[in-house]
């Protein structure tokens, strides 16, 4: 992947020379005739796509401006060895065999010997495989010194300065923030080792100015020519300037660029200050910035707004600042060039893409023309022949012509699977065996440390589309015949072979109709081809386990518009069963749709004699008529050695039709036997009511029809229950013969495992893990600066599928102020607009949607604060159930306890005011604590106090189906030790030091009581049972919701102490809140 990375930036290197140098060149001419301003907004605009060294798009690039890695040679020529056949291996987990009639001796090795006098591939091969590696190495040393030299000034400015005392300057200065409309005016510091002044600080802005005696007026304009950068941000820019510098280190006009850009902010601030001003104005602020310059220039002054020109600069400033003339309006040229920037390296090395390739050389005619030729079946030669022929090929293979290729494979060894040992009922195989002509070229064999391997590719796919299309065989068998006969080898895809790839589904659900046909080919080259040109990256393909590599293949079906929901249930086909909803059951075309819809075993067509419907009186239903023979998807074997029904289809086929047709009573199937006569007739009767109670209990099955997505799941959960980890014929009848209560268990597991509604332990650490999955894991989103790239994948479905917990866990963190700017944040933000069944919006930040939606709500909670008027002795003052309310023994520490001891109440105003803003003010979000206080030490007027400080962030959040909610959000536990000096008869926080509990703290402690040890081992025995913070929480929900009846909801589902159940019991059930 950093390989690819660095390439796109090599191409946006070399693209962004066509529009640096002529902007560079016609600057000034530009700047006369438009206005400086569309010079530094250009500037931005090729500043951003510098730093996105992504591809719009990807098609051919044109030799004469493709940019070129050097790459090693490497080629290994077959020695000849008499008596033994050399041996290439096949990529698949199929068998591998070679003809006895050359085999000699046993082939001890699969690669191809590589030749003693090949050279070792040198440093300079290696350098070019790993060029990136030295790009990583030298924009980080770039970065390194650009950091050192921004440290070192920032220490400097530290050292020497002190915030501006005069009153008249500021109240001058305030007064010009109020002119300019700035919210928060940035602090004005004087230092005066700054040659001139300077704007500082991307998060915390500060102006510094290196003389508090400038005339007013030089003064006044100084600080409004500093605060308009501060107010366009231009340290922003300043900064992407500097990542654009370090990511094209390399690139020496990126670094003239960068000065260019610098230069036209700094020309387009004096233009801002200056708008609308008149010409004794302008000269007023021409003198004043010449009498700063000839203080000095403050060079080397990483991300400020430092002027570093010279004279030439000054001068071409003066003159934009006395330039009054009438500007162009630049939009249309700005428009041009912008698009130029933003898509020109789309084009570069490109050629037109065509609008006919599904993927390669698969084009539209040729998998049109594929699915066209479906062989009737696998005898059908013809259809065959016409296959082989469109089905592109390597260089280097090649088909060759036969009678017939049908083949009936009986059971053997060879291979990496004992083929011998399976089901009697799955062999002998019917299969296509195809005789491959073939030699070694760079599209047939790849070559990775010195080893040649065999480049499969080609064959899975191929085999994957023939056993799409023909419907009647069990797998492909290539054979593959070298020179003409040297020697060959053959590979074997069935189908078990390919639940690799896609588990379940039966892959010639991919063939039902022409679009799902085409979706499956561009699917099937994407995973084998896409992102995997180098040879590494096929080896790391093949070397992938089943379970990436289903993972994988479902992407790109999903990417296609094949997704697949379970086995033959696709995406599409789940839609289009939803779609066809009916009120009654006699509808026979809207039934006979539904049964259409419906995906059969291999083994099971449907009957000439259709379907019946029973509708004259109650109770209404159904008989679908099929036709039945044994396969191992219909039948397998019981411990007696009978061939019994596999039925499981028919119950997930019931189950379903009983949620899409409201008034269905019962659903039957006739199944009849064509190996064994006409008057062999089995029947299959389901109940709605029958399948409902033992699978659902009380739960309607026409519920899961209620909406697209719980129909979604639904048909998940019933294929799941039936074949996730069924493989077996003892495990297929263990399941079977569960009891009702064991199947309920069972399917509830299958319904709610994704989304954990049952499981409250399990949610935190559920959405966290998709989370991180969506956001770090999804490769194939990485590149993308678009959030919504990151929600196509499963993983984005699965949080989405969780519902309720998701939902409450996103909100919670926005309302404690967590992930409102970043990628993951954004995925929340989109998971709970679909969840809530809102639109997207794109525009918004996470922070913006959760502002919206919480003011709607009503979520501001009150800020844990002592107010004597709230926290009153009355909170205390009741009983339940004849219960008389007895505080913990440490109620004396409890915020009611604040108003009886002045000492306490000091504790709890330092913390409120650190944690809470001790402003009254409110927010989404509070910080309960709880003090436990080992001693205090009052000496005349100072005051030690050495507490441990339980804390909980709790935050209040709304949801249509739950309500309000207090749920605990994050919490920890500090050592803390105050000290408190008494001023006009008040304790006032002198010091706070803390000793946090992470490894180390005994030493921490040790120091932080360093006046009195014997307090710090105290401090550290001491236990917390949780008591007094939950009873703070008791009081806090007394004072400020009385009779809402909100509850309280720990994190994880549970309140995490040995005391909990006492703690309930004497004081949190007296409370009019449930506390879950």
């Amino acid at each position: 992947m950093m390989d690819t990375v660095f390439r796109n930036l090599l191409e946006v290197s070399l693209f962004s020379l066509a529009v640096i140098v002529p902007l560079g060149l016609c600057s000034n001419l530009l700047g006369r005739r438009y206005g400086v301003k569309w010079r530094y907004l250009l500037w931005v605009v090729v500043a951003v796509r510098l730093v996105l060294p992504i591809q719009l798009s990807l098609p051919e690039p044109m030799e004469g401006m493709r940019v070129n890695l050097p790459a090693p040679v490497i080629s290994a020529e077959l020695p000849e060895t008499p008596g033994k056949p050399e041996t290439i291996p096949t990529e698949s987990a199929g068998e591998f065999h070679l003809l006895e009639s050359q085999w000699v001796g046993g082939a001890k090795d699969m690669l191809l010997p590589f030749p003693e006098e090949e050279p070792e591939v040198g440093f300079q091969d290696f350098a070019a495989e790993r060029l990136w590696l030295f790009w990583i190495v030298g924009a980080l040393a770039f970065a390194g010194w650009q950091g050192w030299k921004y440290a070192a000034f920032r220490r400097m400015l530290k050292r020497n300065s002190r915030k501006v005392r005069d009153t008249a300057l500021l109240d001058d200065y305030y007064s010009l923030c109020h002119d300019m409309g700035l919210e928060k005016c940035p602090v004005l510091y004087f230092c005066g080792a700054l040659h001139s002044p300077l704007c500082m600080g991307l998060f915390r802005q500060g102006i510094y100015i290196n003389s508090e005696d400038r005339e007013p007026g030089d003064m006044r304009l100084i600080l409004k020519h500093e605060l308009t950068h501060c107010k366009r941000r231009d340290l922003w820019f300043k900064a992407l300037l500097l990542l654009a510098r370090t990511m094209h280190f390399f690139n020496p006009f990126v670094h003239w660029m960068a000065r260019l850009a610098e230069r036209d902010m700094e020309y387009s601030c004096d233009v801002s200050v200056m708008q609308d001003c008149s010409l004794e104005e302008r000269q007023a602020y021409s003198m004043a910035i010449l009498r700063t310059v000839r203080e000095g220039q403050q060079n080397g002054a990483v991300l400020t707004t430092a002027f570093s020109g010279g004279k030439k600069e000054l001068k071409t400033r003066f003159e934009n600042i006395f330039d009054m003339g009438v500007k162009k309006r630049g939009t249309v040229l700005f428009t041009a060039a912008a698009l130029a920037v933003c898509c020109g390296t789309a084009f570069v090395g490109c050629q037109a893409e065509r609008s006919d390739i599904v993927y390669g050389d698969y084009t539209e005619e040729i998998v049109t023309a594929m699915y066209q030729a479906k062989p009737v079946s696998w005898e059908d030669n013809a259809s065959i022949i016409n296959l082989l022929e469109l089905m592109p090929m390597p260089e280097g293979a090649e088909y060759e012509r036969k009678d017939s290729y049908s083949f009936m494979e009986q059971p053997r060894y060879g291979g990496p699977r004992d083929i011998a040992t399976r089901d009697t009922l799955k062999y002998p195989q019917d299969v296509l065996l195809f005789p491959v002509n073939w030699e070694e070229t760079k599209e047939t064999v790849y070559t990775l440390e010195g080893e040649s391997y065999e480049d499969s590719r080609w064959r899975e796919i191929h085999a994957m589309l023939f056993l799409a299309l023909v419907e009647d065989i069990d797998g492909v068998l290539f054979e593959l015949v070298e020179n003409r006969e040297q020697y060959s080898f053959d590979s074997h895809f069935d189908r078990d072979y390919m639940k690799r790839y896609f588990g379940e589904t039966d892959l010639r659900q991919f063939a039902a109709d022409k679009e799902t046909f085409r979706a499956f080919v561009q699917a099937v080259n994407k995973y084998f081809y896409q992102g995997r040109d180098r040879t590494r990256e096929i080896r790391e393909l093949v070397e992938l386990d089943d379970a990436a590599a289903q993972k994988r293949m479902t992407y790109f079906l999903n990417e296609a518009g094949a997704g697949i929901v379970y086995g033959s249930y696709t995406e599409a086909k789940v839609r289009e069963l939803y779609n066809a909803k009916l009120d009654y059951v006699g509808n026979a075309s809207g039934v006979g749709k539904i049964f259409g819809l419906f995906p059969l075993p291999y083994g099971v067509t449907r009957s000439e004699e259709g379907m019946e419907l029973f509708t004259e009186s109650l109770p209404y239903g159904t008989r679908w008529y099929l036709d039945w023979t044994v396969t191992p998807e219909t039948a397998y074997k019981n411990e007696a050695g009978e061939i019994v029904i596999d039925d499981r289809w028919c119950m997930i086929h019931a189950m379903i039709f009983f949620a899409l047709v409201d008034n269905a009573d019962y659903f039957d199937y006739s199944f009849m036997n064509s190996e064994i006569g006409e008057t062999e007739k089995v029947i299959r009767a389901y109940t709605r009511n029958e399948l409902a109670e033992r699978y659902f209990g009380d739960i309607d099955l026409r519920y899961f029809a209620s909406n697209a997505d719980t129909f979604q799941r639904f048909v998940l959960a019933l294929n799941r229950y039936f074949y996730d980890g069924i493989d077996t014929p003892e495990q297929l009848a263990a399941l079977l013969g569960l009891d009702e209560a064991a199947a309920r268990e069972r399917m509830d597991y299958m319904l709610y495992d994704r989304t954990m509604e049952k499981r409250p332990t399990d949610q935190i650490e559920r959405v966290e893990r998709l989370l991180s999955a969506i956001t770090e894991e999804n490769t194939e989103a990485m590149l993308s600066s678009n959030p919504l790239d990151y929600t196509d994948c499963l993983e984005y479905k699965e949080l989405v599928w969780m519902g309720e917990p998701a939902l409450k866990y996103c909100l919670s963190a926005f309302a404690a102020g967590e992930d409102l700017g970043t990628l993951k944040g954004h995925i929340m933000k989109f998971a709970c607009q679909d969840i809530l069944g809102q639109e997207r919006d794109t525009e918004q930040t996470p922070g913006e949607w959760y502002f919206l939606y919480s003011a709607v709500d009503s979520t501001l909670c009150a800020p844990f604060v002592y107010d004597a008027s709230v926290y009153t002795d009355e909170l205390a003052q009741y009983t339940f159930d004849n219960h008389t309310y007895e505080p913990p023994a440490n109620e004396k520490w409890s915020i009611l306890g604040a108003g009886e001891d002045e000492r306490v109440r000091a504790v709890y105003d330092a913390v409120s005011e650190r944690y809470n803003g001790n402003t009254g003010g409110a927010g989404h979000s509070t910080v309960i604590f709880a003090p436990t206080i080992f001693k205090m030490k009052e000496e005349g007027n100072r005051l030690t106090v050495y507490t441990r400080l339980d804390l909980d962030k709790y935050v209040l959040i709304r949801t249509d189906k739950s309500g309000y909610e207090f749920r605990l959000w994050d919490g920890r536990i500090d050592f803390i030790r105050l000290d408190f000096e008494k001023r006009n008869g008040k304790w006032t926080l002198e010091e706070w030091a803390q000793a946090e509990t992470d490894p180390g703290v005994e030493e921490r402690l040790t120091k932080l009581c360093a006046e009195d040890p014997e307090v710090g081992t105290q401090m550290l025995e001491g236990s917390e049972d949780g008591k007094l913070n939950l009873q703070n929480v008791v009081y806090y929900m007394k004072a400020h919701y009385g009779e809402m009846n909100i509850p309280v909801v720990p994190t994880d589902g549970r309140f995490e102490t040995d005391v909990v159940a006492e703690a309930l019991e004497q004081n949190l059930k007296v409370v009019p809140f449930p506390l879950m």
